[in-house]
């Protein structure tokens, strides 16, 4: 609910306050990998989609509200 009052009172849309709760979902689930390349060690990153749940959402919904 903290991060909908937080969105609520920047004065995002809720459309732009879900879009970035679901991209900070995203980031936390993806994860980085050392590989090898022929031009020499880099970092990959493998991106798993996600959204929060939603009982989570609706907390978010309900702070955005609020705010």
């Amino acid at each position: 609910m903290g991060a909908g009052i937080v969105a609520g009172r920047a004065g995002l849309a809720w459309g732009a306050a879900r879009l970035g709760f679901d991209a900070l979902e995203t980031y936390k689930n993806s994860s980085f990998q050392p590989v090898e390349t022929q031009m020499g060690p880099m970092i990959q990153m493998l991106i798993r989609t996600s959204t929060e749940a939603p009982v989570t959402q609706k907390a978010e919904r309900v702070g955005w509200k609020i705010g």
